[in-house]
């Protein structure tokens, strides 16, 4: 996640530019000690886990709750 100064000379205009993952971003992925994720937009990440095996989740509210699609 990067920080975008709208105007330089106002810090109080900011917002933020999220760069969606890439198809190099994604196959580039190496196992750590430990999971990790890598995140996308609207609650869309990558997981990769210390194996080298690598999925997709999904975050989402539903009724209030938080839920987890996994692909």
């Amino acid at each position: 996640m990067r920080l975008h100064f709208n105007n330089l000379d106002n810090f109080t205009s900011w917002s933020f530019i999220i760069m969606p993952l890439t198809d190099v971003k994604c196959r580039s992925a190496k196992p750590k000690e430990s999971d990790y994720s890598l995140a996308d937009e609207n609650g869309l990440c990558l997981l990769v886990k210390q194996t080298g095996s690598k999925w997709w989740r999904f975050n989402y509210r539903f009724a209030g709750k938080r839920k987890t699609l996994s692909m």
